[in-house]
């Protein structure tokens, strides 16, 4: 794969956001509309494209991310998965402003 004139050893490319799934493990009991449950524990666990590169690479395959970073919490947590994991970053963009600000930034780009 080349962008920009420079060459990427991969064998795919994973496009498009990351998402943000809260996981709230071993419920008493499953929630009933308007209901209440409490858990005993909850986790962060990245998805959307990161969930496809992420497999890929278990399948032995070369696959990079083309997704942006900003400074919000999920930005930091997801991109802190990604280097534990050993994704290629090389095709990450990383923006020194918060998610709100990003949305309207992209927007604007021709």
């Amino acid at each position: 794969m080349e962008t920009d004139g420079v060459s990427h050893g991969c064998e795919v490319l994973a496009a498009g956001p990351y998402f943000a799934n809260l996981v709230f493990p071993a419920l008493p009991r499953p929630v009933a509309p308007g209901g209440e449950v409490f858990a005993d524990g909850f986790a962060f666990v990245p998805g959307g494209a990161h969930t496809l590169a992420m497999a890929l690479c278990r399948l032995g395959r070369t696959a990079v991310r083309s997704v942006d970073f900003d400074t919000d919490l999920f930005s930091t947590d997801v991109l802190a998965a990604a280097r534990t994991k050993g994704l290629d970053e090389q095709t990450f963009r990383h923006h020194p402003f918060p998610a709100a600000d990003l949305a309207d930034r992209l927007a604007r780009t021709p």
